[in-house]
């Protein structure tokens, strides 16, 4: 993903605009300059140059790429990534596992009705067959 920051623009329609067409979000500041959010890697200027409303050229003043974890399964991703997987760790996704990571730093057991749910989606399991949103045979 990259993020791009621009100079001043015409306003927004809204305070922030997702074109998932595109793979672009923008969220547009008080001084009415432009927080760009890009996926992928191809078209970049092309994809964000055909969302904002100009005046063009329009003058980028900072740009950063950032590494995103998706997983294939739509499903989220708790617990620890090996170094070989993923630079970062813990990976988490939901308020549930913000609630899960501040009970481990408070050295807490997390509640026994928790610990199921977090179980499943842990990344050392050898599937995520239980715990996919989308699986194979109801994309047929």
């Amino acid at each position: 993903m990259t993020a791009t920051l621009t100079t001043e623009a015409r306003r927004l329609p809204a305070p922030v605009m997702r074109y998932l067409d595109r793979g672009v979000t923008l969220s547009q500041r008080h001084d009415l300059s432009i927080l760009a959010l890009i996926s992928g890697e191809t078209d970049l200027a092309v994809r964000l140059g055909s969302t904002i409303p100009g005046p063009f050229p329009l003058r980028r003043l900072a740009t950063t790429t950032i590494a995103a974890l998706v997983t294939s399964d739509g499903a989220p991703l708790l617990g620890r990534l090996k170094r070989r997987n993923c630079s970062s760790s813990p990976a988490s996704a939901t308020p549930a596992s913000s609630s899960h990571r501040r009970s481990l730093a408070c050295s807490r057991q997390t509640a026994a009705d928790e610990k199921p749910w977090f179980s499943a989606h842990d990344p050392s399991r050898p599937s995520r067959e239980a715990v996919a949103e989308f699986v194979a045979e109801s994309m047929t």
